[in-house]
C-alpha cells in the first residue's frame, strides 16, 4: 500500500512538473508582437533564433492586388494540421510581412514539396528575408 501511494505522489508531482515546464504558445506570440520593434528591419534569422518554440507550419500569402508571383507576407504557425479538418488548430500564429517582396515560386515550390511543413531548407529561404512588421493570426 505504501509502494502504492508513493508511486502516485511521484506520479502527480512529475505530472505538475511537466506541465509547469510547458510553454504558452499564445504568450510568447504576443511577446514577440509587443516587441516587433527589435525585429523590423531585421533578417528573419534573428527572429528564427531567438524563438523558445518550433514553427511548425508556414503559408506564403500572395500578392492579392498587384503580381501574384510577390509573397508580401507569410503566415507561421506552432502546430502542424494532420488533415484539412485541424486547419483551425494552426491559430495563434504570426503573419510576417516581408520589405522587399519575396519570390512567391520559391516559396509556393518549398511549401508544395513538403506540405506547408517546417524544414531547414525553408528555414534557410527564409533566413535572409528582412522583416517589415509582425502580427498575430
Amino acid at each position: 500500500m505504501k509502494k502504492l501511494i508513493f508511486i502516485l505522489v511521484v506520479s502527480i508531482l512529475l505530472y505538475a512538473k511537466s506541465s509547469s515546464a510547458q510553454i504558452d504558445t499564445s504568450a510568447v506570440i504576443q511577446n514577440i508582437v509587443n516587441n516587433k520593434s527589435q525585429f523590423i528591419g531585421q533578417p528573419f534569422s534573428i527572429l528564427y533564433n531567438q524563438l523558445p518554440i518550433q514553427i511548425k507550419y508556414y503559408f506564403p500569402w500572395p500578392n492579392f492586388n498587384r503580381n501574384r508571383y510577390q509573397e508580401p507576407s507569410t503566415s507561421f504557425s506552432f502546430y502542424f494540421p494532420q488533415n484539412t479538418g485541424e486547419s483551425f488548430l494552426t491559430y495563434p500564429g504570426l503573419r510576417i510581412y516581408w520589405h522587399p517582396f519575396l519570390n512567391r515560386s520559391q516559396s509556393v515550390a518549398l511549401y508544395t514539396q513538403g506540405r506547408g511543413a517546417w524544414t531547414s531548407a525553408v528555414a534557410l529561404h527564409y533566413g535572409s528575408a528582412i522583416i517589415s512588421d509582425i502580427r498575430r493570426e
